[in-house]
């Protein structure tokens, strides 16, 4: 049997088991997945000093997706240009890490690279990093958003008409909205969103995020995180198997 789970805090909310599931009948291999919620540092050390060994791959979230890269063996190309991986392969005890998040925008953003200008990433985070990499190779010029803005970034506060006009591609890569705080959306100005703009969530759970209902209710075409999980948890999948 194939052993495959998902790492990280919080992973309850995860779609990855049913998404497995599906991979595993279409393929008519016997598998199953896990969810491994490790909250603490010294948890993390427990599991990788005993368990998991005991899997053929690991699927890796927030928030270990940089601090990871440390215990593998090797780093596939995009992880060392990423700095974060998202898969884990597991192949005669060594830990070979991969980002697979690269793939799933990827094929998510493709379709769009003709016609989109400029990118507003909001955050960060360990997937603003994959962003950053497939913007770059799609050649789309793009600015980051964050809680503490470096040199070249902007505050949430300075989000408003005037810097929404320039970008008509706007990405939220943090886990605002991300069940169970749905509530939760980043704070721009979005009246100042109209049908010029296109909005991505990588937010996959709930469907539709506060984020995106906002971008929606102004006339923007909307796009949520779920494909791209399926396109990079297949991915992934194929990489655990071969």
């Amino acid at each position: 049997m194939v052993r495959i789970g998902l790492v990280g805090f919080p992973v309850a909310h995860s779609k990855s088991p049913e998404i497995f599931k599906g991979f595993f009948e279409e393929s008519q291999i016997s598998g199953r997945y896990d969810l491994i919620e490790l909250p603490t540092k010294a948890e993390i050390e427990e599991f990788f000093a005993y368990d998991i060994f005991q899997y053929q791959g690991l699927n890796v979230t927030i928030p270990y997706k940089s601090i990871l890269i440390d215990k593998m063996d090797e780093v596939s190309t995009e992880v060392k240009e990423i700095g974060a991986l998202h898969t884990i392969v597991i192949r005669d005890k060594k830990l070979i890490g991969y980002n697979t998040d690269v793939y799933g925008f990827m094929k998510t953003m493709m379709p769009l690279a003709e016609t989109s200008k400029k990118a507003l990433v909001f955050g960060t985070g360990g997937s603003s990093k994959a962003i950053r990499y497939v913007l770059n190779a799609l050649k789309i010029p793009f600015s980051f958003v964050s809680r503490k803005p470096l040199e070249n970034q902007f505050a949430y506060k300075d989000i408003n008409k005037a810097v929404l006009s320039e970008y008509d591609l706007l990405i939220n890569s943090t886990p605002m909205g991300m069940a169970p705080l749905i509530d939760k959306a980043v704070e721009i100005h979005y009246p100042s969103i109209s049908e010029n703009h296109t909005c991505i969530d990588l937010v996959y759970n709930p469907i539709k995020t506060k984020f995106l209902k906002r971008c929606e209710d102004q006339g923007a075409a909307i796009f949520n995180g779920e494909e791209m999980l399926r396109e990079q948890a297949f991915f992934s999948f194929n990489l655990f198997v071969q």
